[in-house]
Parts: structure tokens; C-alpha cells; sequence
């Protein structure tokens, strides 16, 4: 009986970690980017492209699995530590870049061309950078997730530490 409850408890041990770190690795990056730096940036072009389009490279990873609606392609122009840089993610995965037309619209007109806003530029690596930081609402689904992913966890641990013995 003892292997058998030992094999469960790693079993949900492993499910619990897994899901964790899938749904926990992009509100971890969230969370790191807060102490990126703040610099002023211009923007190039920013322009809605239909998603029948082809990604822009090193875009690919995220795009939606779906057809129709627009993304909003954006470029702009920063400078970090006397070098100059050229960015073109709105957020950490660049999932804002598709959405609502009406939110992209606003987007587009928060970033139109020949416009200064401010960017962030992840220290470590300079030719990172996002304009939004803001945290999406969604990830308040996947923070949920996330702790509901320890229960498993916690399980496993209770069925591997056995039942208690009263004296």
C-alpha cells in the first residue's frame, strides 16, 4: 500500500510543479520587468495589420490561433547607456498586440507615429524593452490558477508524510 500511495503523492507532486511553472512564468517575467528602466522612446510606425498576415519574426510564439481581426505592429526608437536601440513588443509576450479592434484603435492612437512616450528596458539585456507594463486582467485569472495548481502539490505532500500518529 505504501508504494502505491508513495507513487500518487509524486504523480500529483508533478502535475502540481508543472502547471505552476507554465502558468507562474509569464506573471515571475511580469514581476521582474517592474524594475526595468524607464527611458523616453520614439515611435516609428505603428500600423493594424490583418492577423491572415505573416508574423513579424520572433512574433510567431504568441499569435492567436484564429483567423480574421488585426494586430497592431508597432516600431519605435529608444536609447539605453549611450546605445540606440530599435523595439517593437508592447508587452512581455506581445499579447496586447491582438485583442478588441476597439482597444487596438486606442492603442494605436496612444502610439501613432512621430510621437515620444516612455518604454522600458530590461537592464540585463538592452534590446528588450515593452511600452505597457500595466498588468492585463486576464493574469488575475491565471494568478487563480496558479494557487489553485498547489492544491494537488499539497496533497501529494500530505499522502507522502502519511497519516498522523496520535500518542
Amino acid at each position: 500500500m505504501g508504494g502505491s500511495r508513495t507513487l500518487m503523492a509524486i504523480f500529483l507532486l508533478a502535475i502540481s510543479a508543472g502547471t505552476f511553472a507554465v502558468v507562474c512564468e509569464p506573471l515571475i517575467r511580469h514581476l521582474l520587468s517592474l524594475r526595468w528602466h524607464q527611458v523616453p522612446c520614439d515611435i516609428e510606425s505603428a500600423v493594424l495589420v490583418p492577423l491572415s498576415s505573416a508574423p513579424p519574426s520572433g512574433k510567431a510564439r504568441y499569435l492567436p490561433r484564429r483567423t480574421g481581426g488585426v494586430r497592431l505592429d508597432v516600431l519605435y526608437r529608444y536609447e539605453f547607456k549611450g546605445r540606440r536601440y530599435l523595439g517593437d513588443h508592447l508587452d512581455l509576450n506581445n499579447t496586447r498586440a491582438f485583442g478588441a479592434d476597439d482597444e487596438l484603435t486606442d492603442l494605436l492612437s496612444r502610439y501613432s507615429p512621430k510621437s515620444r512616450t516612455t518604454c522600458y528596458v530590461n537592464p540585463a539585456r538592452p534590446s528588450q524593452a515593452i511600452l505597457l507594463r500595466e498588468w492585463p486582467a486576464s493574469w488575475a485569472l491565471m494568478l487563480m490558477v496558479a494557487i489553485l495548481c498547489l492544491m494537488p502539490g499539497s496533497i501529494g505532500l500530505s499522502l507522502l508524510k502519511g497519516p498522523r500518529r496520535v500518542r
